[in-house]
């Protein structure tokens, strides 16, 4: 559910860290304790019969995010322009169910 939030362009305080280098998975192997440089999401979409966009968004060292529309790096508002012509609304947050969302209503259900 991370991936594909973040990848759609949800904000980072929606997902399951503070900060974006929260994110990337910690590789014990290499060097204990010591995160990946980089890390990314790609989504390819068949958008007609012989069409597909990709979108992929990465996590940068410096801990900033990085958007790309078919391989061609582009500004925060260009990506989510790109996904709203494809009735993608991140930031309205009605597509995706949160697991916040989910474990806070089946407690206060628990509750009541």
């Amino acid at each position: 559910m991370d991936a594909i939030s973040f990848v759609l362009g949800v904000d980072t305080k929606a997902l399951r860290g503070a900060n974006l280098l929260d994110l990337v998975h910690k590789n014990a192997v290499a060097t204990p304790g010591k995160r990946s440089v980089r890390a990314f999401v790609e989504v390819v979409m068949n958008v007609g019969p012989d069409k597909q966009v990709v979108f992929r968004r990465s996590i940068l060292s410096n801990n900033t995010s990085e958007y790309r529309f078919n391989n061609e790096v582009v500004t925060v508002a260009e990506y989510e322009a790109e996904l709203q012509k494809l009735n993608i609304l991140a930031r309205a947050r009605n597509c995706l169910v949160f697991q916040v969302s989910f474990t806070s209503n089946s407690i206060a259900t628990f509750y009541n």
